[in-house]
């Protein structure tokens, strides 16, 4: 219980983080660009969590 309350804690905090710069980033380069790396961002940061969660658990 106490490790799927952490996990879920750190991982919205990992994904308000990339969403922070995503949206930085948006501001300078053009929608579609930021578009696609957040995107390739999104999918390989849930891919790291699921591993570590897999490794916790």
């Amino acid at each position: 219980m106490n490790e799927n309350i952490l996990f879920l804690v750190s991982f919205s905090i990992i994904l308000a983080f990339f969403l922070l710069i995503e949206f930085l980033f948006k501001k300078r380069k053009g929608d579609e660009v930021a578009i696609r790396s957040f995107v390739v961002r999104f999918v390989s940061i849930v891919i790291f969590v699921y591993i570590i969660k897999l490794t916790i658990l």
